[in-house]
């Protein structure tokens, strides 16, 4: 079993506003990987990081821009 990298500067978007701020994502980096989590579940240790490849996720900014 592999470690999980470890994601720093977790940053949630600008169009989050504080008090709706349940309804975003957050984006953080690790070594060339990109993890994506649920701003509901940032608090929560045992929380579900989405972890991607940086590529995947250019990827998928090109796709929904």
């Amino acid at each position: 079993m592999t470690s999980s990298p470890e994601i720093t500067g977790w940053r949630m978007s600008t169009w989050c506003t504080r008090d709706d701020h349940d309804n975003c994502v957050e984006v953080g980096t690790g070594l060339g990987v990109i993890g994506i989590r649920d701003t509901k579940e940032s608090g929560n240790p045992d929380r579900q990081t989405l972890v991607i490849d940086e590529s995947a996720f250019s990827a998928l900014l090109r796709h929904v821009a």
